[in-house]
């Protein structure tokens, strides 16, 4: 507790009252020293106060070592003391008072360390655990003893032992918590031994089960009987097998029995916190592993998934949405959580086989199902559940989970739980359980709950601080921002005209909304949903479409959040949202894409330029949609947009005439089928002199800027004589210039050339030529040279902030040079290694023993990561991975890393792995 708090606690006017109480106490007077404690302890306590009152050397024992941490050893101790005047004869009375006044000492030492900050909540909820445990042990001993005074010992069996399970179990008691229990023996077959009569006959003789039940029934009255002094626990035996119906204690082969035929997956749920805390130990290591198997050998699947969400929504129907426990983002949805995910991926993970809740929530984190700090938010809130829970039940020795209603005790609370007073209070206790209630609904929420959280974020009585917090609890780093864009779409949604435009919206709007903040990056997703209702309006049929179409509705949203690139483009034009609707198909073939390409450029005459950029425009939105929505692989992404520009090359071909006398030839990524957002177009042009115009003209028609943008940047620096060089040249002078004038490197890239569009004989030939010319390099081509010009790119590149995932010693280029000079130098003896696609050509290196199988696998998975990263850096208009920018952390995320920093350590780990594989490989 502050400073701060405390002084306000003691200035409320409650205070006063106690102060004047206690004055006139006269058993009080020599513990006027601890007057503020007393005066605290009445705040918090109504019933310890009262019992301290009756009691004052317990809570002068209590006060003087309250600075000192109550070892096991001490606890039983006291607990005994209390008991130790119980003889022979054991009446019932004496060992329910003293039960009863031992536990009660014991708390009091507890609860004044709680108070005054000297013990943590988790430290006294372990303590509250540990008081119950002792207690179980004596009252359970007691019991036994009494049972066997009438029936004699039980034979043939090792004993009764006591199960915990719920909160005892989990070792995070309440003050006045229900203690759930379970009784279970080893022998159900024995019998008892009797006990004499005065004949000298023996009686009473029970089997063992009915011993045990016995047993359990007085250890129900002596915990549970009401007294003067109270109850010492309220015992819930509903939780063992069969319930109700069940006998009170259950032998090991029929839990077996039960737990195998007939254990349904609540009861798997209750079970992840069972453990044995009084009797016999055999017979309580026997109980667990039985259960061990029942609850931790097999996932759950689906239909138990349904039947966990099924039993919360049977109890939401039961307990008001303000009960802090099973209500609304409480205590049971927390636990609900975090206990699904234990059944989902304990055979993953054995760290996830716990009773204990921030066990459980650490081995979560280390397995990356959920981010870290999702996870952290989540568990300080129940830690902050569990101790309003504390603090509204040790009032009154109450099992209650309600706030109080009355204001002065609701301000009063307030200050208990760390703040100025209830309105900050109440907001952030809104806050923290609208958290608690989102994440719940990601794994365990149906759709119904999933809108109706959505639509109170946009249409519920919340001030614009409690939206600001709950965004920054959702992920937000501006949640002020965010809160205006809440705002703004709120009001869009009532200004539709109709009733039924309004449902529609009131349908759609809160589940675009929740995507957003399911994204990797909310702020960014947020900004572009309302700059798109903003722009385009969202008319009714959109709102049909989206509501029909919900996974395209959410691969948008993920669009708004891990592309800029695509955002901007898809915001641009509200075309590409209507061809979107009328698109059905996702996987085109190149011919298809080519009929679409030539039977727009028909219908809209002679602009050609406008509508390659306009089709090219919707294609890389389309493609990159679905990339994102991982319908399609990146691999087939590469291919697509290449097909793209193959589609867009030969339609201006056909343009200009030049289809019967021109073959285009592509390099670099195009040649290789391997294009990505923002590629360059590499092409050269084969023909004689006389093609230059049409050459020329293809070139224009490529790079026309339009209203739609330009259809595509051309880099042509791969002809010969780069750019200086004619821009046509004929085969034989191809071939001339490759043979006797080339340097290394552009006979290097050469192995990427790919003739696309022109008269199919040309096409072949220049296949031919390029066999020709590399054979003849096969045997002079020096990867010395290779290294060096390597060397100087990557020196060059040095300067540039970030990691240069294409450039840098390590990098793609690496990669590609690499693989280009085992091609080169092998294709005499291999002539089939001679193909364009990097991942195609390391393949044929591997079969034909040039590359050996492992480092052709790791070296295709490295170049895989750095193409997939080098896309997604593309996507949102970066060329480097810089951990100081903003969008690091979300490109880590989708590369499917915790942290940019995890990213960057892998990235430049693979770097230095690639670079060893060059040095190391013999040419």
């Amino acid at each position: 507790m502050g400073t701060a708090n405390k002084e306000r606690l003691l200035n409320h006017k409650r205070a006063a009252h106690l102060k004047e109480q206690i004055e006139k106490e006269t058993s009080l007077k020599e513990l006027r020293n601890y007057q503020p404690e007393i005066i605290l302890l009445g705040l918090y306590s109504n019933f310890l106060f009262n019992f301290s009152l009756k009691n004052p050397q317990i809570l002068k024992d209590a006060l003087e070592r309250v600075n000192l941490k109550m070892s096991s050893q001490e606890m039983d101790s006291v607990i005994d003391d209390f008991l130790k005047t119980i003889d022979d004869n054991l009446e019932l009375e004496a060992i329910m008072r003293g039960l009863r006044i031992a536990k009660k000492a014991v708390l009091l030492r507890l609860t004044l360390q709680d108070i005054l900050g000297i013990s943590s909540l988790e430290e006294t909820m372990k303590g509250l655990s540990l008081l119950s445990e002792k207690i179980i042990q004596r009252a359970l001993g007691f019991a036994e003893r009494l049972c066997i005074k009438r029936y004699g010992e039980p034979q043939q069996s090792d004993g009764l032992s006591i199960i915990a399970v719920g909160k005892l179990g989990a070792e995070e008691l309440n003050y006045s918590s229900d203690i759930d229990l379970i009784g279970v023996y080893d022998n159900d077959r024995g019998k008892t031994s009797g006990v004499s009569a005065p004949s000298g006959v023996k009686v009473n003789r029970i089997t063992n089960h009915e011993f045990y039940c016995r047993v359990m029934e007085v250890f129900n009255r002596l915990l549970s009987t009401p007294t003067e002094d109270g109850i010492v626990y309220r015992v819930d035996f509903r939780l063992r097998p069969q319930g109700q119906r069940g006998p009170l204690a259950i032998g090991l082969r029929a839990s077996k029995e039960y737990y195998e035929s007939w254990g349904r997956t609540w009861e798997r749920m209750v079970m992840i916190r069972a453990r044995p805390v009084a009797g016999a130990v055999s017979t309580g290591e026997g109980f667990m592993e039985i259960i061990r198997d029942f609850v931790w050998k097999r996932a759950v699947d689906y239909s138990e998934i349904e039947e966990i969400k099924a039993m919360k929504k049977k109890i939401d129907s039961t307990f008001l949405r303000d009960d802090v426990k099973r209500g609304y983002g409480g205590i049971r949805e927390a636990e609900f959580f975090v206990q699904t995910l234990q059944l989902m991926f304990s055979s993953r993970n054995p760290g996830l086989q716990t009773h204990r809740m921030a066990e459980a929530v650490n081995a979560l984190k280390g397995m990356n199902i959920i981010p870290g700090e999702e996870l952290d938010s989540l568990y300080r809130t129940y830690l902050f559940l569990r101790r309003l829970e504390h603090y509204l039940q040790m009032k009154d020795d109450l099992q209650t989970h309600r706030l109080p209603e009355d204001e002065d005790e609701l301000n009063l609370l307030g200050l208990k739980m760390g703040y100025s007073g209830k309105e900050d209070f109440l907001l952030d206790l809104r806050v923290r359980r609208m958290g608690v209630k989102s994440m719940y609904n990601t794994l365990l929420g149906t759709e119904e709950d999933v809108h109706a959280e959505a639509l109170f974020l946009l249409t519920g009585e919340l001030s614009d601080e409690e939206i600001k917090e709950f965004l920054r609890l959702r992920g937000l780093r501006e949640p002020e921002r965010g809160t205006r864009f809440i705002r703004s779409i709120a009001e869009r949604m009532v200004k539709y005209s109709t009733e039924k435009q309004r449902k529609t919206a009131q349908q759609v709007l809160p589940l675009m909304v929740e995507e957003c903040l399911r994204t990797i990056n909310p702020d960014r997703a947020l900004l572009y949903l309302e700059n798109f209702l903003a722009s385009f309006g969202l008319k009714e049929p959109y709102l049909l479409w989206f509501l029909d179409q919900m996974h395209i509705c959410r691969g948008i949203i993920r669009m708004f959040s891990a592309s800029s690139y695509l955002s901007r483009l898809f915001l641009s034009d509200h075309i590409l949202l209507d061809n979107l609707l009328e698109e059905s198909l996702i996987r085109k073939t190149r011919r298809h894409m080519e009929e679409q390409l030539q039977r727009q450029i028909a219908i809209s005459g002679e602009d050609t330029s406008r509508v390659i950029a306009e089709f090219r425009r919707f294609e890389e939105f389309r493609l990159g949609l679905y990339f994102l929505m991982d319908i399609i692989r990146i691999y087939d992404l590469f291919r697509y947009l290449s097909h793209l520009a193959e589609v867009s090359i030969n339609a201006c071909l056909k343009r200009v005439g030049g289809e019967d006398e021109i073959v285009v030839v592509g390099m670099g990524k195009l040649g290789g089928r391997e294009m990505t957002f923002g590629s360059d177009l590499d092409i050269i042009f084969v023909s004689s002199p006389e093609g230059v115009k049409k050459a020329e003209a293809v070139v224009s028609a490529l790079t026309q800027y339009t209203d739609r943008g330009q259809p595509y940047s051309i880099d042509m620096r791969l002809r010969p004589d780069g750019s200086k060089g004619t821009l046509v040249k004929s085969l034989e002078g191809y071939r001339d210039y490759y043979l006797h004038s080339a340097q290394q490197w552009e006979v290097q890239a050469l192995l990427r050339a790919r003739p696309l569009a022109g008269p199919v004989k040309g096409r072949k030939d220049f296949f031919m030529m390029i066999k020709d010319v590399l054979s003849d390099w096969a045997e002079r081509f020096d990867p010395e040279e290779v290294r060096q010009m390597r060397k100087r790119i990557a020196e060059e590149v040095s300067r540039k902030k970030g990691i240069d995932i294409k450039f840098s010693e390590g990098g793609i280029e690496e990669i590609e040079f690499f693989v280009q000079s085992l091609q080169i130098m092998s294709s005499k003896r291999y002539p089939s290694v001679i193909v364009q696609n990097t991942e195609t050509a390391i393949r044929r290196l591997r079969v034909f023993s040039v590359l050996k199988d492992e480092r052709a696998k790791r070296l295709l998975d490295i170049y895989r990561f750095f193409r997939r990263l080098e896309t997604l850096l593309r996507l949102n208009e970066q060329d480097t991975f810089d951990l100081k920018e903003d969008t690091s952390a979300m490109i880590a995320s989708l590369m499917g890393f915790s942290s940019a920093g995890e990213l960057a350590e892998r990235t430049l780990s693979f770097m230095k792995e690639v670079r060893e594989m060059v040095s190391e490989q013999v040419f």
